[in-house]
């Protein structure tokens, strides 16, 4: 990993385009204890990309059993098929 230094003068801090490097200006902002420097967004700011749908499965649900023992079963399969330390996955 390459360091690009940031240098404090009596100029004033100088900070290498590097930094940012697709910016053509820059955005200023004072605070009390601070100055954030951040690249100006040009209009728009970027679309965010579309979420891809989840292959995962949901463990999460209600539903109705005749069976009145189901939720306690269910307890004793999970006891006894889920790996202590790695967890349990569909891909077993």
């Amino acid at each position: 990993m390459k360091v690009i230094p940031i240098q404090i003068t009596a100029e004033g801090v100088l900070i290498p385009r590097a930094y940012f490097p697709a910016s053509a200006q820059l955005e200023i902002i004072m605070r009390a204890d601070y100055v954030l420097l951040k690249p100006k967004l040009n209009g728009k700011p970027k679309p965010k990309k579309p979420r891809k749908k989840s292959s995962r499965y949901s463990f999460v649900g209600i539903g109705h059993s005749r069976n009145p023992r189901a939720s306690t079963e269910a307890e004793e399969i999970l006891e006894r098929e889920i790996d202590p330390v790695r967890g349990w996955t569909v891909d077993r």
